[in-house]
């Protein structure tokens, strides 16, 4: 098998681009020697992004492609007053296409398409990040032999994402807040078991320091000093404040009225109960858990508002209302820089078969 990809590869780089113009553009020939410097990768066709002015007219005979007239055709930044010159010789029934970033790489393994997949969903999330339309526009499907990454599946994953990584810094906190402040369980003497007679306990006045205080399992005892906040309490409640906002925020009225509220509080009361639990098995002081639960609400409450804008879905293609009836104003007409953020290049598309030739 890797003998194989090993020929295919080196036969395949020997000959030109095999997309339409034959070449690289400048602006991805860095990714694509990229993939090809990697043995388990190669390209076989690339294309940049292309601006299209195609003029439906059959009868002329200098027809390209499909029984239209390319009239203008750019992979690079490109002027309006170009575009205006290309639309003045078509026949009325010009179409201006807009095509996005197209690379076709063959993978050596499953695995290794996987990995591809990865890295270009981490790329896409950091450009991102540094835009201002963070979530404006949805962004990427990679397609390829056995290799289609469904949509909803890369929201369910995002969403469980920032959920998990939501537990950990719950986490964190708590940990660190029981680490500082070393308090006390309401059982720690049960736990403790001291030793009253080796302590010397006559005198008040005396603070216990000896290692040997406690006889009682060490672990036991260590657990039982670091209570405050209640981990318990912190991550029940993130836990169900969460999902009880999921809940408002996607399924809403779409079951009845009463359904969304029933379950969020349903999920909320559980929580509230594992606190009140805690405190009466006197594992937990009522500070404890209050103190818990507020961590761990605020967290939650911070990843749903601020991270996963309330599990909203991003559209496909961005609409702007203010660009409504205004096609023919000069300061809103279409713009043809062709230099725009890489992420609004890649397309969102599903394929049955093997890669298919879009440039």
């Amino acid at each position: 098998m890797d003998q194989t990809f090993v020929q295919w590869k080196r036969q395949c780089l020997s000959r030109l681009d095999l997309s339409k113009k034959a070449s690289v553009d400048e602006h991805i020939e860095h990714v694509v020697s990229l993939l090809n410097s990697c043995e388990q990768y190669f390209t076989t066709s690339s294309c940049s992004g292309r601006i299209i002015l195609i003029d439906g007219a059959p009868e002329r005979s200098d027809v390209q492609k499909q029984n239209c007239v390319w009239l203008f055709v750019s992979h690079n930044k490109c002027k309006w007053d170009d575009v205006v010159c290309a639309v003045a010789r078509s026949s009325g029934e010009a179409v201006l296409k807009f095509e996005p970033f197209v690379l076709h790489a063959q993978c050596r393994h499953l695995d290794d398409a996987q990995l591809l997949i990865s890295g270009v969903e981490l790329v896409i999330f950091l450009l991102h990040c540094n835009s201002n339309n963070l979530y404006d526009q949805e962004k990427v499907v990679i397609i390829g032999d056995c290799c289609y990454v469904n949509p909803m599946v890369r929201r369910t994953t995002r969403f469980l994402g920032v959920y998990v990584f939501g537990l950990f810094t719950t986490d964190i906190f708590v940990n660190a807040g029981q680490f500082i402040t070393g308090s006390m369980a309401p059982h720690f003497l049960s736990v403790c078991q001291p030793n009253y007679t080796a302590l010397g306990c006559q005198d008040t006045g005396n603070f216990v320091s000896q290692s040997d205080a406690c006889t009682g399992d060490p672990d036991d005892i260590m657990r039982a000093r670091k209570t405050f906040p209640s981990k318990e309490a912190a991550l029940s409640l993130y836990t169900a404040v969460y999902l009880a906002m999921y809940v408002m925020c996607c399924v809403g009225s779409a079951g009845g009225r009463l359904t969304g509220p029933i379950l969020s509080l349903s999920l909320v009361s559980l929580a509230v109960l594992t606190g009140i639990n805690r405190v009466a098995e006197y594992r937990n002081h009522w500070s404890d858990v209050i103190a818990g639960q507020a961590i761990g609400g605020a967290i939650a409450v911070f990843l749903v508002v601020f991270v996963v804008q309330y599990f909203k879905m991003r559209p496909v293609i961005p609409h702007h209302p203010s660009d409504a009836g205004t096609a023919n104003s000069d300061e809103t007409s279409p713009q043809t820089n062709h230099t725009m953020d890489i992420c609004d290049k890649y397309t969102v598309a599903q394929s049955p078969g093997s890669w298919t030739e879009v440039t």
